[in-house]
């Protein structure tokens, strides 16, 4: 069994108890974490994607400055995607 396993069946069973207290779908959404959400797994693996990109020029010997500046502002969009989740988030 992976990590990722064992914490989906923690995650299940929390949603489970949750439901004998009859609470509704939407409350369950609220109670859970943003950070594991669908929306906020997406965003950060898209993200860590841009970051290895990033990552990877850093180590070209001479970088293309063009190419430098567009991975890193696609790398800061996708920052202030995550933060933007956790501003709604955040009461």
């Amino acid at each position: 069994m992976t990590t990722q396993d064992a914490v989906r069946i923690a995650e299940l069973k929390t949603a489970e108890t949750r439901n004998r207290r009859d609470w509704t779908p939407d409350e369950i959404r609220r109670a859970m974490p943003i950070g594991q959400t669908p929306a906020f797994e997406s965003k950060w693996q898209a993200l860590m994607r841009q970051l290895e990109t990033v990552l990877s020029i850093a180590h070209q010997r001479e970088p293309n400055r063009t190419q430098t500046a567009e991975a890193v502002s696609i790398a800061k969009h996708h920052l202030a995607g995550i933060g933007e989740l956790l501003e709604r988030k955040t009461p």
